[in-house]
């Protein structure tokens, strides 16, 4: 709010403005073992209404100019999103055997147990969309099971836009109670 009287210098702005890539501590972070878990969902190229995102095919053509399996633009930028955010991590943590990859729609799969940073970008590079629904309990059920021998802290990304829409066989809950419950259960592991 504006003051009552002029002060004798300009006052800083809020917050600067956002950077364009991501920023982490300067800090060396040690045994820090990461699960990237990325959203296969049919969301990710298509809306409620089921009409195709711009540049997503119903079907993944061989002569696109995305890479092979892509399909379509947002696809290619949640990966993209996955490397620029192993990239800023860089010299940061212990890069050796540090990442793991896990897809997931229907169900999930682990693509990659912990391995090195650049085994991680190829890893993520070379994921296909495969759509179907968000079974975002499987997920964090896989990133745990790549993370249970590791040493150090363990932390599951999760990238997705959107709710959980499926879930493992089980109790009768929802899908969404069922991803909390996957989510304490690996905070707890």
């Amino acid at each position: 709010s504006p003051t009552l009287f002029p002060t004798p210098f300009p006052t800083p702005l809020p917050t600067p403005l956002p950077t364009t890539q991501p920023t982490a501590c300067e800090e060396v972070l040690e045994d820090i073992n990461m699960c990237l878990a990325f959203d296969m969902s049919s969301s990710v190229c298509c809306p409620d209404d089921g009409q195709p995102y711009p540049g997503c095919p119903s079907v993944c053509p061989d002569n696109s100019l995305l890479p092979i399996g892509t399909c379509c633009d947002n696809f290619d930028t949640v990966k993209q999103f996955g490397i620029i955010l192993l990239d800023s991590l860089g010299g940061r943590i212990n890069t050796q055997q540090s990442f793991s990859v896990v897809k997931f729609a229907n169900k999930a799969s682990i693509e990659m147990r912990l391995s090195s940073m650049s085994e991680t970008s190829e890893a993520i590079n070379a994921l296909e969309y495969t759509a179907g629904a968000t079974n975002t309990d499987d997920a964090l059920t896989k990133c745990q099971e790549t993370l249970q021998s590791s040493d150090g802290e363990r932390i599951i990304m999760l990238i997705t836009d959107g709710v959980p829409t499926e879930k493992n066989p089980g109790p009768d809950i929802t899908p969404e109670e069922a991803a909390k419950r996957a989510a304490t259960a690996a905070k707890n592991a």
